[in-house]
């Protein structure tokens, strides 16, 4: 599914109206009818549409009234004078009047006890248009709502929701749901903007389809593509991975990603580990192979990046970092790896800590780095709080400077292309916050750039999948009490 910034959704709805010329009042129309069908299936019987002056409140007077035509208890509550009203907004407000809805102006005890006492209330106070800091009679009526709990649901956007950032105009109202037109709403999927949002459907509304093309959107849900295995398989031909990770006290790290790989579909899949190590990982991992490689103080040894370069030209894709720590060696180690290796690579964890920024563009095959926000700040400078509120300008900047790929983990995990093609994960749960899911992220994401995929689809494949996997078991188990091996289990359910 394809997400549209503020700036892209008014240019979809431009193009509509003035280039291929469907008149406005259709397309308002569509968009409440939309949302009196959503609210409809809540089975309620008493409605309170809230509007203000601009295109949104127009929506909502249309609301009211297919409400009302539909045997619906309905007021609607203007916040603004009527005069400010203007073009189809003010057409639909009109014909919502003429048709018997019951009108109460501004915010007077007559609202505040409509708002109270009706069981659904629809948001139609600002659209996407909006920015800055809410004030004033808008900040006091979203306020109240807020204090009351109801079930809310917004139209397009939740009042006082950044459509592009997912940030917060100072408040915003907390909705149960949110009805949008069309294509989706990049701030939607975007925290805190994604958790005012609730439930978010996307409705048709007769955009034209070639004005959706014009917006040439480069931002999409992140969504599967089937990875197939032919009859005439065999294991060498569904996948290697080769695992570089693991050191002394962190060798569950290197368990996670090895492991994650495996039960992702991989038909090989060898774990390079310091030489001391090699026997603790035999017994732990019973189907994936082993090598042995130098070592000091229970680290790699700078010398053993040689065997991985030597043992990567046999793999369809190398893992590097888990757990791996973080001293002179590691770092020179991890360079030298990603620098001279000749397969693509999953860099993390350790990997980026010990990353040289300068050595990526050496590579010489793709490379997806899978940071954290702290592992971010420490690659771009940024501190996390600013990273946390500009994911997707992050993300991309920095693909597109060091011409690899980024999976920004946060909440709403951002995955990058240097291309300029964005993807945004709407999947996953709290309960995946714990030591080792990003190590399981790692494992599968190299398992599926090894199974042939196409680098691109295969990257985004690593996140649904992780996602997905963390979804099922916070189902089977709650998600209070994950782990990381709960994650890499669950991906049996998710691939059937």
């Amino acid at each position: 599914m394809l997400l549209a910034d503020a700036e892209k959704a008014r240019l979809i709805d431009y193009n509509s109206i003035e280039k291929y010329k469907i008149p406005s009042a259709l397309l308002m129309e569509n968009a409440g009818i939309r949302v009196a069908d959503v609210a409809m299936k809540t089975e309620a019987e008493s409605f309170c549409v809230v509007v203000g002056k601009g295109n949104n409140g127009g929506d909502g007077s249309v609301v009211a009234r297919q409400l009302y035509c539909n045997g619906k208890r309905v007021s609607l509550i203007l916040l603004c004078d009527e005069n400010e009203l203007k073009c189809d907004g003010k057409l639909m407000f009109e014909a919502a009047k003429n048709a018997g809805v019951n009108i109460i102006y501004g915010f007077g005890e007559d609202a505040k006890s409509c708002i109270y006492e009706s069981d659904v209330l629809i948001d139609g106070i600002l659209g996407i248009g909006f920015s800055g800091e809410i004030t004033g009679l808008y900040r006091e009526v979203i306020s109240y709502i807020n204090s009351l709990g109801k079930h809310v649901i917004a139209i397009d956007v939740p009042s006082g929701v950044n459509a592009t950032n997912g940030n917060v105009c100072g408040v915003a109202l907390k909705c149960t749901e949110t009805v949008t037109f069309s294509v989706g709403r990049l701030g939607l999927c975007l925290y805190p903007g994604k958790e005012y949002a609730g439930r978010v459907s996307v409705r048709p509304v007769s955009f034209v389809p070639k004005a959706i093309e014009d917006a040439e959107i480069n931002v999409m849900e992140v969504e599967y593509k089937e990875i197939k295995r032919s009859n005439d398989c065999h294991k060498g031909s569904v996948g290697k991975v080769l695992v570089a990770a693991g050191s002394l006290g962190m060798t569950g790290a290197a368990y996670i990603a090895s492991q994650s790989a495996l039960k992702c579909g991989s038909g090989v899949v060898t774990l390079c580990i310091p030489e001391s190590l090699n026997g603790i990982m035999e017994q732990k991992l019973t189907e994936v192979m082993t090598i042995p490689v130098a070592e000091s103080d229970g680290k790699m040894a700078e010398e053993a990046w040689e065997k991985v370069v030597e043992e990567a030209v046999k793999y369809d894709c190398l893992v590097i970092g888990c757990g791996l720590g973080n001293n002179e060696n590691t770092r020179a180690f991890v360079n030298k790896v990603i620098e001279n290796a000749a397969c693509p690579m999953v860099v993390d964890a350790d990997g980026l800590n010990c990353l040289d920024k300068n050595v990526l563009k050496k590579a010489k095959s793709n490379i997806v780095i899978t940071p954290h926000l702290g592992e971010m700040a420490r690659l771009t400078g940024f501190d996390i709080a600013y990273i946390k509120n500009n994911l997707c300008d992050v993300a991309m900047s920095f693909a597109n400077e060091h011409k690899v790929a980024v999976v920004l983990k946060c909440a709403t995990t951002v995955v990058a292309f240097p291309h300029g093609k964005m993807y945004i994960n709407t999947k996953g749960n709290s309960g995946m916050a714990t030591a080792g899911s990003g190590d399981a992220l790692a494992g599968i994401t190299g398992s599926c750039i090894a199974s042939g995929i196409g680098f691109e689809d295969a990257v985004v494949n690593g996140v649904y999948l992780h996602s997905a996997a963390g979804d099922t078991a916070a189902e089977k188990l709650g998600r209070e009490f994950l782990s990381a091996t709960d994650i890499t289990e669950c991906l049996k359910y998710v691939l059937k």
